[in-house]
Order: C-alpha cells, then sequence, then structure tokens
C-alpha cells in the first residue's frame, strides 16, 4: 500500500503495514466471493470476470457519523449493498439475492458496522487532522477574460444566466481547480458585460471586464532598449539577489531557531484554536438574524417560441433565501418530472439565490400546464401558470384568422404533439482502459461499448488472442469481418494509448516502469429523425492530466502541464478535423445499425411492478418504501405525497439501478409518524403506464385465532383415531369366525377395493 497524499507519509509504518494485510485480505474475499457467484450461475472460473468493491464514511464537524455506504457489483451485473440502516440488504440479482440471505443468516452486518462507525471514522479524522494545513487552505483563483468573435447571437433580456455556457469544476492536476463561463456577445458591446466571482479566498466579490488589447506601437525600437539594458541589468540583479540569498537565508534560520526555543508556536497554536474560534462564533452571533432569515421568492412564468413551433415556458424563482427550492411542472394535474429541465439553484450576487424550471410544450395548449413551487417561507405549495399578455389592439380580425386556420394549425398541433411523444435520446459511448505495472513488456487493456446503459461489446488483452466479444443478442447478427476489423481498430487504438503514456511520462521526467494508466471515452448522441446532436472524447493520464473535445469539435480543454502540451500538438496536426467524420459519422452510423439490430429489444417498454413497504424504524417511525422493479426503459418518476401536497424535500430516492435481467428498478422512500401511513401516498410516471399509477401502503389483513383451531383438530383426531382403531378390531375379530373354507384376504393400509379369489 502506497500513499498518494504528502501529508499521509507522517503515519507510522505499522499503519501501512496493517492496511497491506486488509488489502491483501479483501483481494482474497473478492475471489472467494466471486467463485461463489460463478458456481451459482454454473459458469467457468477462466473467463472474463470483475468485482467492484466501495466502502465509505461520512461525517460531520462535530460528529463521528452520519451515514456509511458498502457496496459490491460482480461481472456489472450482481449489485449488492447495505443500507443505511446498517442492518438489512439491497440486492439484484440472482446470486445477489443467494449471497446476502447467507450473510443475514450469519449476522454480517454486525461486523460491518462497528467498522464503518468506529475504525473507517478514526482514519477519516486520522486524515483530517494529518492533512489540515492542505486540506482547510484558501487559495484565491486567478482571473481573466478571453474575447471571442461570436458565430451565433440570442439575448432574452438583461439577465444572463440563461445565455451563458457554465462548465463544471475541474481539477488541475496541482491540488486546485478551474472554471469558466462564457457569453455570447455582440461586435461592439463587449463593454458593457461584467463577469462576477464568488470564492471564499477572496475578500469581497470580484467584477472583471474585458480589456480590448492596446494598440500596437512600433516595438523594434522598445525592444532593442531592452536587450541594450537586459546586460547591465542582468548583472546588477545577478549580484543582489546572490547577496540577498545570502542575508535573507541566513536570518530565516537565526529567526526559526530563535522561536523554537520560545513559546511563539505555542502562543499562535492558542490564538487559532481558541481566539480565532471565539471570533467566528461572535461573527456567526452578530449575523444570526441575516443568516437565518427567509426570503419569500419572487415568481413568473416566462414564454419563448421555438424553432420547431413549440414553445418553452420557463418558471423563475427569484430572490429567494434560503436555497432550498423546489420547482415542478405539471400537465392537467400530471407531474412532467420526466420532460422538464431544471436549472441547479444559483447565488444572484446580492446574497439571494434564483432558480428556474423549464418544459416544452405544444402550441395553444400553454394554459394546460402549472408551475409548483415548494418552499419553507411559504405557508403553503404555490401554483402559478402562463399569463398570456393583454392585446391592445381589436382581437376580431385576429380571432377570424385563427378560425379561419384551425384546421391547419390542427395537423400542425397533431404533428408536433405526435414528435414531442417520441422524443427520447440514444448515445453509443467506447470506455477503454490502459494500465502498465513495473514489468516494461507487461500492460493489460480493457475495452467496451455501451448503448444508452447496455453493455453490447467487449475486449480484453489478458488472454493470449483477444478479440471483440458482443455482450447483446443482437450482435450476433454482425458478419465475421465486422469483429476482425473492429479487434484490430482496438488494438490500434492500444498502441496509441501506450504512445502518448510515454509522451506523458517524458514530460513529467517520470520512468516507465512504475503503474500508469490511460483512461479514454468517446460517444455520440442522436435523437429521433436526427443523425447527430452531440459528441465526446476525453482522455485522463494517471488520473491527473485530462484532455477533452469542446463541444465545437474544434478545440480543446486541457488540465495538467502533459495535457496542454499535447493538446498543443493535436491542434498543429489538426487532430480535430479527423474526429469530428468519426463522431458525426461513423460513430453514428454504428449507432443507428446497433439501434436497427436491437430495436426490438430496445424499443419495448416494460411496465414496472409496484409494491410499497412498511418497516418500523429504532426511533419509533415508519420507513414506507415505493419500489418501482423490472421496467424498460430507465427513465421514471416516484414521488411521495401527504394529503395531496409534494414531500420532494423530505424523501430519499436511489438512482434507477440495473436488475441485471435488462431491465431496472428504482425506490422512493419517506419517513412518517406511526399511524399516519394511510395520508401518504406514492405517484409512479413511466412512459410504459398509460397514466399515472398511486399507490398506497396496505396493511396486512388481520389474523384470527388459530389456536383453538389447531388445538380443536388435535382433539378430534385423537377422538377420530381411536373410534377407527375400535372399528379396525372389531371387523378383524368378526373376521376369524368364519369357517376354514372361506379365504381371509390380509389387511392392507391402502384405499384400494381388493377382491380375493376363492381358495
Amino acid at each position: 500500500m502506497e500513499h498518494c497524499a504528502p501529508w499521509v507519509d507522517q503515519q507510522q509504518p505499522e499503519y501501512w503495514e496493517k492496511l497491506t494485510v486488509d488489502m491483501l485480505s479483501g483481494l482474497e474475499s473478492c475471489k472467494v466471493l466471486l467463485k461463489e457467484v460463478l458456481l451459482i450461475y454454473n459458469q467457468s472460473e477462466t473467463g472474463y470476470h470483475t468485482v467492484e468493491f466501495r466502502m465509505s464514511c461520512d461525517v460531520l464537524p462535530g460528529s463521528n457519523y452520519i451515514h456509511g455506504q458498502y457496496e459490491i457489483i460482480i461481472n456489472g451485473l450482481d449489485y449488492i449493498a447495505l443500507n443505511e440502516d446498517l442492518s438489512t440488504w439491497t440486492a439484484v440479482g440472482k446470486a445477489a439475492e443467494i449471497l446476502t440471505q447467507q450473510w443475514e443468516k450469519i449476522g454480517h452486518t454486525k461486523t460491518l458496522r462497528p467498522f464503518l462507525e468506529g475504525e473507517c471514522v478514526q482514519r477519516l479524522h486520522s486524515h483530517l487532522d494529518y492533512g489540515k494545513e492542505i486540506l482547510l487552505r484558501r487559495d484565491t483563483p486567478k482571473l481573466h477574460v478571453t474575447h471571442k468573435i461570436p458565430w451565433k447571437w440570442q439575448k432574452d433580456g438583461s439577465n444572463q444566466n440563461l445565455d451563458m455556457e457554465v462548465i463544471e469544476t475541474r481539477p488541475a492536476g496541482d491540488g486546485t481547480f478551474q472554471k469558466w463561463a462564457a457569453v455570447v456577445v455582440p461586435p461592439g458591446e463587449e463593454q458593457s458585460y461584467t463577469c462576477h466571482v464568488n470564492h471564499e479566498g477572496l475578500p469581497e466579490p470580484l467584477t472583471l471586464r474585458w480589456e480590448p488589447p492596446q494598440p500596437s506601437v512600433p516595438i523594434m525600437p522598445i525592444v532593442i532598449g531592452l536587450i541594450l539594458g537586459a546586460v547591465l541589468m542582468g548583472a546588477v540583479v545577478t549580484f543582489l539577489i546572490r547577496k540577498w540569498r545570502n542575508k535573507v537565508g541566513k536570518a530565516a534560520e537565526i529567526l526559526t531557531q530563535e522561536w523554537d526555543k520560545t513559546v511563539f508556536v505555542k502562543s499562535v497554536t492558542s490564538f487559532l484554536k481558541n481566539k480565532c474560534v471565539t471570533f467566528l462564533l461572535q461573527h456567526l452571533d452578530y449575523g444570526k438574524e441575516f443568516l437565518l432569515r427567509t426570503d419569500i421568492p419572487k415568481f413568473h412564468v416566462t414564454h419563448k417560441v421555438r424553432a420547431d413551433g413549440t414553445i418553452t415556458l420557463r418558471c423563475w424563482a427569484l430572490d429567494f433565501y434560503h436555497s432550498d427550492i423546489t420547482l415542478t411542472w405539471q400537465r392537467d394535474g400530471s407531474n412532467q418530472n420526466l420532460d422538464i429541465e431544471v436549472m441547479d439553484t444559483r447565488p444572484a450576487r446580492d446574497g439571494t439565490f434564483q432558480k428556474w424550471a423549464a418544459v416544452v410544450v405544444p402550441l395553444g395548449e400553454e394554459q394546460r400546464y402549472t408551475c409548483h413551487v415548494y418552499y419553507e417561507g411559504l405557508p403553503e405549495p404555490l401554483t402559478l401558470r402562463w399569463e398570456p399578455p393583454q392585446l391592445s389592439v381589436p382581437i376580431m380580425p385576429i380571432v377570424t384568422g385563427l378560425v379561419l386556420g384551425v384546421v391547419l394549425m390542427g395537423a400542425v398541433v397533431t404533428f408536433l404533439i405526435w414528435k414531442r411523444r417520441n422524443k427520447g435520446s440514444h448515445s453509443l459511448t467506447y470506455l477503454q482502459t490502459l494500465l502498465t505495472w513495473p514489468d516494461p513488456l507487461a500492460s493489460h487493456f480493457i475495452g467496451s461499448a455501451y448503448l444508452d446503459d447496455i453493455h453490447i461489446e467487449r475486449l480484453n488483452t489478458i488472454t493470449q488472442t483477444p478479440k471483440l466479444e458482443h455482450c447483446a443478442p443482437w450482435l450476433d447478427q454482425q458478419q465475421p469481418e465486422y469483429w476482425e476489423q473492429s479487434t484490430l481498430g482496438m488494438l490500434n487504438l492500444r498502441d496509441f494509448y501506450k504512445r502518448l503514456l510515454k509522451k506523458v511520462l517524458h514530460i513529467y521526467n517520470q520512468s516507465e516502469t512504475g503503474y500508469h494508466t490511460v483512461q479514454f471515452r468517446m460517444s455520440c448522441d442522436v435523437l429521433p429523425g436526427v443523425n447527430y446532436i452531440r459528441g465526446q472524447y476525453e482522455m485522463i493520464f494517471n488520473g491527473h492530466d485530462y484532455i477533452a473535445l469542446n463541444e465545437d469539435l474544434t478545440t480543446w480543454t486541457a488540465v495538467g502541464k502533459a495535457a496542454e502540451v499535447l493538446s498543443q500538438e493535436f491542434e498543429k496536426k489538426s487532430y480535430a478535423k479527423n474526429l469530428r467524420p468519426l463522431l458525426e459519422g461513423e460513430c453514428v452510423q454504428s449507432l443507428l445499425a446497433q439501434l436497427d439490430y436491437g430495436k426490438e429489444i430496445l424499443l419495448r417498454k416494460d411496465i414496472p411492478k409496484l409494491h410499497v413497504t412498511h418497516k418500523v424504524r429504532a426511533d419509533g417511525n415508519i420507513t414506507l418504501r415505493c419500489w418501482a422493479q423490472d421496467f424498460y426503459h430507465a427513465e421514471i418518476t416516484l414521488t411521495w405525497q401527504k394529503d395531496g401536497s409534494n414531500q420532494n424535500l423530505d424523501m430519499e430516492v436511489i438512482e434507477t439501478r440495473p436488475a441485471g435481467d435488462g431491465t431496472f428498478q428504482k425506490w422512493a422512500a419517506v419517513v412518517v409518524p406511526p399511524g399516519e401511513e394511510q395520508r401518504y401516498t406514492c405517484h409512479v410516471n413511466h412512459e410504459g403506464l398509460p397514466e399515472s399509477i398511486t399507490l398506497r401502503w396496505e396493511p396486512p389483513q388481520p389474523s384470527v385465532p388459530i389456536m383453538p383451531i389447531v388445538t380443536g383438530l388435535v382433539l378430534g383426531a385423537v377422538l377420530m383415531g381411536a373410534v377407527v382403531t375400535f372399528l379396525i378390531w372389531k371387523w378383524r375379530s368378526k373376521g376369524k369366525k368364519r369357517s376354514g373354507s372361506e379365504f381371509i384376504c390380509p389387511w392392507e393400509y391402502q384405499a384400494q377395493l381388493r377382491v380375493c379369489p376363492a381358495s
């Protein structure tokens, strides 16, 4: 076991020895687990198999434990997870269910709970203590604004939140992060736009404006003057640096030696732990009226016509505080959670927040849609509807024109509704990983392809003759030439990644004999009737250097020194020009071919099986869990309501999970007081359902006393046995008194009629 963080080298050697032993023990446990799974499915141990494991524990300041996770995935199909109560399991797949039943019998959770709540938390606190100087630092961001001539322009008003593009915060490879936000503006209006930055490392929000380059002047005289002055200045600076360096270094050493002898360090430590904390608590007390206030949001709904003739209704919530708010759209009272686009809650620069939720509706049906707002500052949920502007001109000519054109408009609306109902994008994703270790001749390459969430192809070079294999039933329709060419293409990519890795290691002056990884992802997305909507192409080297092709398919985003060097090479060689035809052409053709081959499986709609479970918690409250199982496609919405009011803020929802048989499962849980279960209803929306389904927990039927019944049956059986025994004895005694010429048929304990021949 090796450390990857600078502060972990403070751990004692015993720590690393124990951790190494634990990891090797975990490896053997995974092997045993995999062997059991293969035995359940009657599969060979010589194939390609994987066991993925994740365990974590979380804490909050001032608390030792808040929750933990323990998950295992075997061969990407069987899924086992320890639930949050740390006493029950969630299992997906035949083998997973069998294993969890065995674990429940031996009380496996009793050994996991002490580790998650004890040793894991202790290790976490230890790392936080060792690394506090690095983890709690605040690096102020370096800021600048770039300028590029736009190729299109859209503006819906003064607020630019709708018109800007923001990337997610990305690691920079050196322990810091980077982020950018872009807006497209008309030429000549650049100075009307300002960028506002908020970061805890800044004393106050920072405002930036693009600064145009200064007009060029004849620079040759300046350059000549600088060159002529460089020699003299260089000599002077070199002399001063050498002189000052000796003095500063010597002085610093003397000062630190003196401080070590005094109580200076102890006084600084005392200040940080006492006075500094006191000041923080005072500020929290002074600002409690501001921090604990609740600002009611301002609401409105906007209306915008799209290029295809449909309408975007956007429900806005502005100027609210705190940031927790829920916006949902309903059509005729039915939730539209699958069809809405929701922006993350964003700060509004004045200490408040803003958020919006948008839905695309057919023209003329705007009044069927309502926006529902849930916020702690509102006495009850608020319902909004788009209000069309009042017309200030005579409307009769307009109404007459609408009546005359209703036939054509009806046809258009019918087409748009049909198009809307048949929406749904599909993606083809390629994931590839190259792993190397100290043996310079050894490497491991794994490649996979996914159609949406379905694993369709795989290649693993662990065998002597690696070849691409299909994982989806419809792919056996492909010709042998397809598999040969695809295998050759994957192996060529492996060699390409090796060359790139060699360049990265050379840039960092690192050895090729260590442990290194190259991870690659490429994907393309399509919509029905549209050949291409977007593509992705990205690589990560050793988990640090990141290269990604931007959405314009012409420029690159690079994070890390080596990534920047490689992206410059890619730009010189016009590498993006070769990728555009690949993403927009070959990838899309492969995706459409896969959709055509597998349409019977991919386009089916399996209706979910639904039920609600009931469990008493340790605190006496009740957990109601609404289950949806065996459904396809994966898009589904589960929501809980109390007396008709949505409980989105109070419910726990897991992500949709594969069930191992091509279907999916999901649940949503809510904690309710005992005796109030019937006030809660679960609402399910899925494209396979003709309409939303509402479920309620059904208590079991009251049991009847069965002991009297059992007692009566037992007593009756004893009496019946005595009667039967007496009759049999009497019948036999009577038979013995008959003449000897008559054949006596022996007794058979069978329900048969036997006819005995005369002797």
